[in-house]
């Protein structure tokens, strides 16, 4: 089964356009993503910049922020790893925004600032708003990427910023039109192009599914002093699920 958020809901403290000067350019639909590397830590491309710099970036559902690593970052490859690095210099749409940051997960932490890009994933273009990690602790310095993406809502964002930046209000503030379906799945194993599996945006491929789709809806996540439900991570009940 899939996870959907219900339709009356909404996220608290919509995301704004950071920058209507950045012009997203039209994508076609479905955008597949071929996934690499063990399932538990699936990866996949995108694109930052004007001129495009790719990196390979982990595929998280349980973090909301996109970060890759930056050039200034000494500890990024200090076990003999060599990660692809972010080049501000080389792009024309770099914007910084001023701000540190730090973020921390279930294994390891990272530190850097804000900033401002263009993000190219599959076929969609859209304006982001980024953090470049100058400095990052174990394990984060041993995986074979140079950042995350993270696919979860604005609740579990971590940002010093005014709103939100979060890689799934950006798609669909920007493509929510053009889009066959607001959506994302994960297809593991038998892909014609990632050796771990797909990611695809966009559309939901239902004839890959056996039986139909049965949709769940989200929690909400209490979040703030306040304690008011917000959409942050893909959680669900699972006695809701048909057996």
């Amino acid at each position: 089964g899939l996870f959907r958020r219900p339709a009356g809901g909404r996220v608290l403290g919509p995301t704004p356009a950071p920058d209507q000067r950045v012009i997203a350019l039209a994508a076609e639909w479905p955008g597949v993503l071929p996934l690499h590397g063990k399932e538990s830590v699936s990866v996949v491309e995108i694109a930052l910049g004007q001129p495009e710099q790719k990196f390979l970036v982990v595929a998280d559902t349980g973090s909301a922020n996109l970060w890759v690593m930056d050039e200034t970052c000494r500890s990024c490859d200090r076990r003999g790893i060599k990660h692809t690095k972010y080049r501000r210099r080389k792009s024309r749409s770099f914007r910084d925004l001023g701000a540190s940051m730090s973020m921390r997960y279930s294994s390891g932490w990272m530190r850097g600032h804000w900033a401002q890009e263009r993000l190219r994933v599959g076929t969609a273009s859209m304006p982001v708003q980024l953090a470049l990690a100058n400095e990052v602790s174990e394990p984060l310095d041993q995986i074979q990427s140079s950042g995350i993406l993270g696919l979860g809502f604005p609740a579990v964002s971590r940002t010093d910023l005014e709103h939100r930046p979060c890689f799934l209000e950006s798609l669909s503030r920007t493509h929510a039109a053009s889009m066959t379906e607001p959506v994302f799945t994960f297809v593991w194993n038998g892909s014609r192009l990632g050796d771990a599996g797909e990611l695809v945006v966009g559309e939901m491929q239902f004839h890959l599914y056996d039986g139909g789709v049965h949709w769940l809806p989200i929690l909400p996540t209490l979040v703030g002093d306040d304690r008011l439900p917000q959409y942050g991570y893909w959680r669900g009940r699972a006695d809701a699920a048909p057996a």
